[in-house]
C-alpha cells in the first residue's frame, strides 16, 4: 500500500510549512502453499491468497539435488486461493519452491514448501524373442533414479511367477513357458517405498511347428504336399511355396484337421520351396518346410520353315522347365526315320538331304538327365527341284541366250527374269517345260546381267536357278579430228555406252609408219604431234576393258602447210630494215610479210613472190621495235606465220642551244631523239681547257656544265645511246660572263654595324656595287668601293636584324653577277629589370623586352647559400614568376635574351625574400578540455612565433613561443567547442605569413556515466576516483575508484585489500554501507554494489598478487541481489589463471557475524573473522585477516594459494560485460 506522510513543526501558534515523503509498504506473501497432487513430472501447488491485490505469483523451484531449476508465474485466482501446476520437472526429484507476490516490478517475501515428483515408468516394453517355453522381453530405463524392477507374469490358466529384477537391467528372459500360452507382463520401477506406473505386455509362446514334409502326385505344374499330425491342435495352416530360382511366392490355406494340400499353377521343372506354418488365433508356429520339383513339359509351337527341294528349318518355343537338351526325330513313307539331339537352348533345327516334293513327318520332346518330356509334332512337304547348270551362249553388246540343265521331275513351264546387276528394270520370258534356253535381247553393252530361270509346275513354283551375263563393249562414236596444224592434230569421240578401261588410238599415213597409244577411260581426246606438213593420215580407235576389244571408229584428217623459218634482219636503219627466213620444205605461191610497232601501232604488210626469201621494210621508226611475220600461201591456204622482231637505229638530239650563261656555268637544252635512248653523251672543251665528257639519262633535255672559265668560248657536241647503240652527234657554241665577287664574309658585327669583305676577282675590275637590305623587307642602302677594295662598311643597322647583302664587281658596261650573304646583327640588353611582390618563396621578375626579336630570356638567379636556378622563357614574354625561393635569402638575378646560338648582355638585379611561414599546422590528441597543435617549422633562421587561439564565444588567447617550438599543449578548453588558430613566425623585423587551423574539442559520450565503462568510453585513461550516477541519473551521484588500465580498463574496484591497515571484520551495517579509503583499501557496500549491478550486465575480475605471482579470475556475469534477499551474489563462466573458487559461492547471501545467513552449522563470518558470501563457510575469504595463515581464516582464494596463506594483494572490481567488445573493436 502506498502512503503519504506529512511532517510539520510547531511552537505556540507557529507552523512551520510541511514536509512530505511517500512510501509504499512490502507486499505481504501468500500463505500455507501445499502440494495438493503430483505425477512423474507435474506438481499441483495451492495458496492463500495476498492482501495485496498483486499482479501475479513469480513460482521459484530447484531441484534440492542443484540438478535444475526454473521460474512461472500465475495469475491469481478469484477468491481466497490461487491453484497451480508447474509442468516438465524431472520424475523422481525433490525440488524446494518459493512463491512470492509481484506488483510493478516489486516481489513480496516467499512462502516456501518442498514437492517430490512420482517415479516415471519403464517405456517401451516389448517382446524381442520368443520361442515354445521361452519369451525375452525388453525395455526402456525410467528418467528418475530407481533402486530396481519388479517383474510379474501371469498365464491364461491363472499361474503367476514374480522376480526383482537389478535396476541396471534393461532386458529379461522369462523360462519354463508352456507352448501357445497366453502371458499378461507388469513391469514396476521401485526405490524405496515408491513406486511406478506398471508398463503391461500381453504376449504368448510359440506353437510346435508341422514336421514329417513329403510331396506327392508331382505333375509338371501341381504337386500334393503332406504333414505330420501335430501334437497341439491350431485352427489352420498356411501352406508357402516358391521358386527356389527366384519368383513371387504363392499361398494356399487348409483347416487345422487336414494333413495335406494340393499346390496348383507349378512352373515346369522347377523346385519348389515350400513351408507350412500352424495357426492358431493370432499365433503361428515355426515353419515346417521341404522342397519338390514339377516335371518336364513338352516344346510348344513346332513349325517346319524355310522349306525347299531338300532341306528345311524346324522352330519351337522352348519347354518352360529347364532341360538338358531335345530329340528331334523325322521320316517319310519312302525315307527311314532320322534322329537327331540339341542341346537345351536350342529352339531351331536345319534338315538337310531331303527328297523333293516329299511329304515328312516330325517329333521333338524334351529330356533333362532320366526325365523326358511329352512329343510335340508336326508335318511339311519338300518344294520342286530347281532348274541348275545355267551358262550363257551367243553373247553380243546387246544380246546373250541363256541355258540350263531340266530338274528331276517334270515341269509345265520355265520363267527367266534378267536385270542389270548395278540397278534397273527387271525383264521376265517364259518359254515351254520342254525347252532348256531362252534369248535375252535388248540388253546394255559391256553390262553384267543377274539371270533366274523359276520351274513352275500349277500353282507350285522352284527355287530360281541363276548366273550372271556380261555383254559386249560398244566401239566409240564421232570420232573427228579438230586444231590440225602442220605437225599437230587433236582427236575428240563421244565415249562407249558401256565402262570401259581405255581407248586404243592407231594413226598412219602413206609415207609414215602405224603409231598406237593408249588413253584411259574417261578420255575423249587425244594430242597428236610430230607430224608431217600436208600429209593425209588415217586413224582408228576401239574402246578396251580387260580382255575385251569393242569394233573400231575410223577417220581421217590432213596436215597444213609448212611455217616459214629462220627469221633474220639485216640493213638496219633509224628508219629502214629487210627481213629474210628459209624456204619451207613444200612449194609456196607467195610470202605475206607484216610488220607492226611492239608499243602499239597500225601494222603494215608487203607481198613478194614465192620464189624470194627476203623483203624490204621502209617508213620505220626510229629507236622502235617491231614484230615481224612472214606467212606462205598456197592457193586458199596459208600457213602459220613464222615471226621475228628487230628495231631501228637511233636518231640524233635536236635544236642544241645554250642558255643562262655565267662566268663558271652554262645550261644545254635540246629535243630529244624520237627513238627511245638510255641517255645521251656531252662533249664539251675550249682552246686552253682540255674536254670534258657527261652523259645524262635519255629523258633529261638539258645539261648544267659548270667549272668554266669567266669570258671564255666553249665547243659543245651531243649524242644518244641506247646500250651498244650510238646516234649522229649535234653541235653549238658559247662564250662565259664576268666572274662573281666571292667569299662574302662579314666582320666586327655591333647590334647596329657589320664590315662586309669578299676574295678579289680572277680579273681586274672597275669598282664594286655593295647592296644591303633587311631580310624581313625595307629600302635597300648602297656603297660604292673602287676596285681595288676587297670589304666595305655597314652602318645604321636594327638589332638583332638579318641584312641581305650582295656584292656585284664592275667593268666598263658589263656587271658580274652579284656576290651574296646575310648577316645578323647582335642582340640587344632586356632593359628596366626588377624583381616586385616578393614573398618568403616567390617573386616576379620584370623587365623591358629587347628591340631585336628574341627565341627567349634566359633567367638566372642565385645566392650565396643556395645554388643558381637558370630558366628561360619565350621571347614575347616580359616576366617571370620565381619559386622555391630560400626564406629570407638575398638573390642576385641577371637576365639576357638569346636567340638560336646568340646571346645579349645581362640586365642585373638584386632582392631579398620574406620570412616562410610554419608549415602543417595541425590539431591532434583533442579531448574534451584539451588538444595539442603541431606544426613544421620554416627553414628560415626565426627568433620565435606568435600564436593565437580563439574560442567559438569571442575568446581569445595569445602566446609567444621559441624558434625551437614546434608543437603546443592546450588545455582548460571546453568541451564541444570550436577553436580557431593563427600561427606565425617572427625573425626580427619581418613576419611570416599567417597559417589557420579549426579545430572542435570532444563531446561528452555519457553526461552522467553510470559506470566507469562510461567513463572510460568518455575518454578518461587513468585510474583514480571518479563520479558515477546510479543508473545514468544525476540525482544518484557516487565516488568510485576506476582502474583504467587493467584488460582495456573500465573497472569500478569495490574491494581491495594490500596492507592490512583497514580491520574488515566488521558488522552488516558496515557492510551495507561501505567503508575505508579509496586510494588505499576499502569495500564499496552492498547497497551500491546492488543499485550497480542491477542497472545493467556486469562481468567481475578478481586480480590477485603475492611475492611477485600474480593471478587473475574472471566471470562473465556479476550480479547482487535486493535488501530482501540479503545481497544475493550471481555469478556468470569462470575464464582466468586462479583457478575456479568463486562458483562454489554462487546464489549465497552475504554473511557478517551479526547477520549470519549461510548454511553451516556454526557461524562463518564469527569463525573465520571475515565477512562474504559464505555457504558451508568458504572457497574465497577476500574480507578474511590480513596476513593470518592459519586455516581459512587469512586473505584466501583456495584455488590459488589454498586455505593456509593469506594473499598480499586482492582486487575485486566489475565492468559492463559489453565493454571487452568494444574494447576490441577499438583496439582492431
Amino acid at each position: 500500500m502506498e502512503y503519504e506522510v506529512t511532517l510539520v513543526s510547531r511552537r505556540g501558534d507557529m507552523r512551520s510549512d510541511p514536509i512530505r515523503e511517500i512510501f509504499t509498504t512490502d507486499l505481504d506473501p501468500p500463505k500455507d502453499v501445499q502440494v495438493v497432487d503430483h505425477t512423474d513430472e507435474a506438481v499441483t501447488l495451492e495458496w492463500k491468497n495476498s492482501k495485496a491485490a498483486v499482479d501475479n505469483y513469480q513460482v521459484k523451484y530447484s531441484a534440492i539435488s542443484g540438478a535444475g531449476h526454473g521460474m512461472v508465474h500465475f495469475f491469481p485466482a478469484a477468491g481466497e486461493t490461487t491453484l497451480a501446476t508447474i509442468t516438465g520437472l524431472s520424475p523422481g526429484t525433490e525440488y524446494g519452491i518459493g512463491v512470492t507476490g509481484v506488483k510493478d516490478h516489486r516481489e513480496s517475501l516467499p512462502a516456501t514448501t518442498n514437492a517430490a515428483t512420482d517415479l516415471d515408468a519403464p517405456k517401451d516394453l516389448v517382446v524381442t524373442e520368443s520361442t515354445e517355453t521361452t519369451m525375452t522381453i525388453i525395455w526402456k530405463k525410467p528418467i528418475a533414479k530407481i533402486g530396481s524392477y519388479r517383474l510379474t507374469y501371469i498365464s491364461t490358466d491363472g499361474a503367476m511367477e514374480e522376480v526383482e529384477v537389478p535396476a541396471s537391467e534393461t532386458t529379461y528372459t522369462m523360462t519354463k513357458l508352456n507352448p501357445g500360452m497366453v502371458y499378461a507382463v507388469t513391469l514396476v520401477a521401485e526405490r524405496g517405498n515408491q513406486k511406478s506406473e506398471p508398463a503391461n505386455l500381453s504376449a504368448s509362446t510359440g506353437l510346435s511347428a508341422p514336421h514329417g514334409i513329403s510331396f506327392s502326385d508331382v505333375t509338371d505344374t501341381s504337386a500334393t504336399v503332406l504333414w505330420a499330425v501335430p501334437r497341439t491342435r491350431v485352427d489352420s495352416y498356411r501352406i508357402t511355396y516358391v521358386p527356389v530360382e527366384g519368383g513371387t511366392p504363392a499361398t494356399v490355406t487348409v483347416d487345422g484337421s487336414q494333413t495335406q494340400a494340393v499346390l496348383p499353377g507349378l512352373n515346369p521343372g522347377a523346385t519348389y520351396q515350400v513351408t507350412v506354418i500352424a495357426v492358431k488365433g493370432l499365433e503361428e508356429s515355426e515353419p515346417g518346410s521341404g522342397s519338390v520339383t514339377t516335371g518336364l513339359d513338352k516344346p510348344r509351337g513346332l513349325t517346319a520353315n524355310n522349306v525347299t527341294e531338300t532341306e528345311a528349318v524346324l522352330n519351337w518355343e522352348p519347354s518352360i522347365a529347364v532341360v538338358d537338351g531335345y530329340v528331334i526325330t523325322y521320316s517319310a513313307d519312302t525315307v527311314p526315320p532320322v534322329t537327331e539331339y540339341v542341346i537345351g537352348d536350342t529352339v531351331e533345327f536345319g534338315m538337310g538331304s531331303l527328297l523333293p516334293d516329299t511329304l515328312y513327318t516330325v517329333a521333338v520332346h524334351a529330356v533333362r538327365e532320366t526325365e523326358k518330356s511329352g512329343d510335340a509334332t508336326t508335318e511339311f512337304k519338300t518344294a520342286l527341284g530347281a532348274p541348275f547348270g545355267i551358262s550363257f551362249t551367243d553373247v553380243t553388246d546387246t544380246s546373250a541366250t541363256v541355258q540350263w540343265a531340266k530338274p528331276p521331275t517334270s515341269v509345265e513351264s520355265y520363267r527367266v527374269t534378267f536385270t542389270p546387276t548395278e540397278g534397273g528394270t527387271p525383264v521376265t520370258v517364259t518359254v515351254d517345260g520342254s525347252l532348256t534356253q531362252a534369248v535375252l535381247t535388248g540388253l546394255t553393252p559391256g553390262a553384267e546381267y543377274q539371270v533366274t530361270v523359276i520351274a513352275v509346275k500349277g500353282a507350285e513354283e522352284s527355287k530360281p536357278g541363276s548366273g550372271s551375263v556380261t555383254t559386249g563393249l560398244d566401239k566409240p562414236r564421232g570420232l573427228t579430228a579438230i586444231n590440225v596444224t602442220e605437225t599437230e592434230a587433236a582427236l575428240v569421240w563421244e565415249p562407249s555406252i558401256a565402262t570401259v578401261d581405255g581407248y586404243v588410238i592407231t594413226y598412219s599415213a602413206e609415207t609414215v609408219p602405224q603409231v598406237t597409244e593408249f588413253v584411259i577411260g574417261d578420255t575423249v581426246e587425244f594430242e597428236m604431234a610430230s607430224l608431217l606438213p600436208d600429209t593425209l593420215y588415217t586413224v582408228m580407235v576401239h574402246a578396251v576393258r580387260e580382255t575385251e576389244k569393242s569394233e573400231g571408229a575410223a577417220t581421217e584428217f590432213k596436215t597444213a602447210l609448212g611455217t616459214p623459218l629462220g627469221i633474220s634482219f639485216t640493213d638496219v636503219t633509224d628508219t629502214s630494215a629487210t627481213v629474210q627466213w628459209a624456204k619451207p620444205p613444200t612449194s609456196v605461191e607467195s610470202y605475206k610479210v607484216t610488220f607492226t610497232p611492239t608499243e602499239g601501232g597500225a601494222p603494215a604488210a608487203v607481198t613478194v613472190d614465192g620464189s624470194l626469201t627476203e623483203a624490204v621494210l621502209t617508213g620505220l621508226t626510229p629507236g622502235a621495235e617491231y614484230q615481224v611475220t612472214v606467212i606462205a600461201v598456197k592457193g586458199a591456204e596459208e600457213s602459220e606465220p613464222g615471226s621475228g622482231s628487230v628495231t631501228t637505229g637511233l636518231d640524233k638530239p635536236r635544236n642544241l642551244k645554250t642558255i643562262n650563261i655565267s662566268e663558271t656555268e652554262a645550261v644545254l637544252v635540246w629535243e630529244p631523239s624520237i627513238a627511245t635512248v638510255d641517255g645521251y653523251v656531252i662533249n664539251y672543251s675550249a682552246e686552253t681547257v682540255p674536254p670534258v665528257t657527261a652523259s645524262v639519262s635519255g629523258s633529261t633535255v638539258e645539261f648544267v656544265m659548270s667549272s668554266l672559265l669567266p669570258d671564255t668560248v666553249y665547243a659543245v657536241t651531243i649524242h644518244g645511246v641506247r646500250e651498244a647503240e650510238k646516234s649522229g652527234e649535234a653541235t653549238t657554241e658559247f662564250k662565259t660572263s664576268l666572274s662573281t665577287p666571292t667569299g662574302i664574309s662579314f666582320s666586327d658585327v655591333t647590334d647596329t654595324s657589320a664590315t662586309v669583305n669578299w676574295a678579289a676577282p680572277t680579273t681586274s675590275v672597275d669598282s664594286f656595287m655593295v647592296t644591303y637590305v633587311l631580310a624581313a623587307g625595307g629600302t635597300p642602302a648602297t656603297v660604292t668601293v673602287d676596285g681595288s677594295l676587297t670589304q666595305a662598311v655597314l652602318t645604321g643597322l636594327t638589332p638583332g636584324a638579318e641584312y641581305q647583302v650582295t656584292v656585284i664587281a664592275v667593268k666598263g658596261a658589263e656587271e658580274s653577277k652579284p656576290g651574296s650573304g646575310s648577316v645578323t646583327t647582335g642582340l640587344d640588353t632586356p632593359t628596366g629589370l626588377k624583381a616586385i611582390n616578393v614573398t618568403d618563396t616567390e617573386a616576379l621578375l620584370l623587365w623591358k623586352p629587347s628591340i631585336a626579336t628574341v627565341d627567349g630570356y634566359v633567367i638566372t638567379y642565385s645566392a650565396d647559400t643556395v645554388s643558381p636556378v637558370t630558366e628561360r622563357v619565350s621571347g614575347n614574354i616580359v616576366e617571370f614568376e620565381m619559386g622555391s625561393l630560400a626564406p629570407l635569402t638575398q638573390y642576385t638575378v641577371t637576365v639576357h635574351a638569346v636567340r638560336e646560338a646568340e646571346k645579349s648582355g645581362a640586365a642585373t638585379t638584386d632582392f631579398t625574400t620574406d620570412v616562410d611561414p610554419p608549415r602543417d599546422l595541425a590539431a591532434g590528441n583533442i579531448l574534451m578540455e584539451s588538444a595539442v597543435l603541431t606544426w613544421t617549422a620554416p627553414s628560415a633562421a626565426i627568433t620565435g612565433y606568435a600564436l593565437n587561439i580563439e574560442s567559438a564565444d569571442g575568446v581569445i588567447r595569445e602566446l609567444i613561443l621559441g624558434p625551437t617550438e614546434t608543437s603546443q599543449s592546450l588545455s582548460g578548453l571546453t568541451h564541444s567547442t570550436e577553436y580557431k588558430v593563427k600561427l606565425y613566425a617572427i625573425a626580427g623585423e619581418k613576419k611570416s605569413r599567417i597559417v589557420t587551423g579549426v579545430f572542435t574539442t570532444i563531446d561528452l559520450l555519457y553526461k552522467h556515466p553510470k559506470d566507469c565503462g562510461e567513463a572510460l568510453l568518455n575518454g578518461e585513461k587513468t585510474s583514480g576516483l571518479y563520479t558515477i550516477y546510479i543508473g545514468g541519473a544525476e540525482s544518484q551521484p557516487l565516488q568510485v575508484y576506476c582502474d583504467m588500465t587493467t584488460d582495456g580498463g573500465g573497472w569500478i574496484v569495490f574491494l581491495r585489500r594490500q596492507s592490512g591497515k583497514l580491520e574488515f571484520f566488521r558488522n552488516w551495517k558496515n557492510y551495507t554501507a561501505g567503508f575505508g579509503n579509496m586510494n588505499d583499501e576499502f569495500w564499496l557496500g552492498l547497497g551500491n554494489l546492488h543499485k550497480i549491478s542491477t542497472a545493467g550486465q556486469y562481468e567481475l575480475r578478481v586480480d590477485l598478487r603475492d611475492k611477485g605471482e600474480e593471478a587473475y579470475a574472471q566471470y562473465d556475469k556479476f550480479l547482487v541481489t535486493e535488501p530482501r534477499s540479503r545481497y544475493k551474489m550471481h555469478l556468470g563462466s569462470y575464464s582466468g589463471t586462479a583457478g575456479d573458487s568463486m562458483t562454489y559461492h554462487q546464489g549465497r547471501p552475504f554473511s557478517t557475524y551479526d547477520h549470519d545467513n549461510d548454511i553451516a552449522v556454526t557461524n562463518c563470518a564469527l569463525s573465520y573473522k571475515g565477512a562474504f558470501w559464505y555457504k558451508n563457510c568458504h572457497r574465497v575469504n577476500l574480507m578474511g585477516r590480513y596476513g593470518d595463515n592459519s586455516h581459512s581464516k587469512g586473505v584466501n582464494w583456495f584455488h590459488w594459494k589454498g586455505h593456509e596463506h593469506s594473499i598480499e594483494f586482492a582486487e575485486m572490481k566489475m565492468r559492463p560485460t559489453n565493454l571487452r567488445n568494444l574494447e576490441r573493436r577499438k583496439r582492431s
